[in-house]
């Protein structure tokens, strides 16, 4: 599974922004439409990075971090989050920097 924070819709190309509404206009119209997800951590790194949602930001990290690994910015967010004042956000970075990582990554370890 892919996070939904980490999915971008592409309707034609373009990103929707109003899915709901923009399904209805192809549907009205009757034309094809060509959907693509787009899987990018950015917006989920960015969350991490503003110390928005950090527990559940790590968590997405985590679950997409295999196809991410070595990562550089993912892990400069998930390293940031080792100094949260909050247990549960520590524990959820180490989690996530032990699947993101890269076996022997000596930034990770120091």
């Amino acid at each position: 599974n892919i996070p939904v924070q980490c999915q971008k819709l592409l309707i034609n190309g373009e990103e929707m922004h109003d899915e709901l509404r923009q399904l209805n206009e192809y549907r009205r119209e009757g034309d094809f439409l060509s959907v693509m997800i787009l899987v990018s951590p950015h917006r989920v790194i960015e969350a991490l990075q503003n110390g928005i949602d950090r527990k559940q930001g790590l968590s997405d990290l985590a679950q997409i971090g295999l196809k991410l690994r070595g990562g550089a910015v993912g892990l400069e967010a998930a390293l940031k989050c080792l100094d949260d004042p909050d247990p549960l956000v520590r524990k959820y970075a180490i989690e996530s920097l032990a699947i993101v990582a890269q076996e022997g990554d000596r930034e990770v370890v120091e």
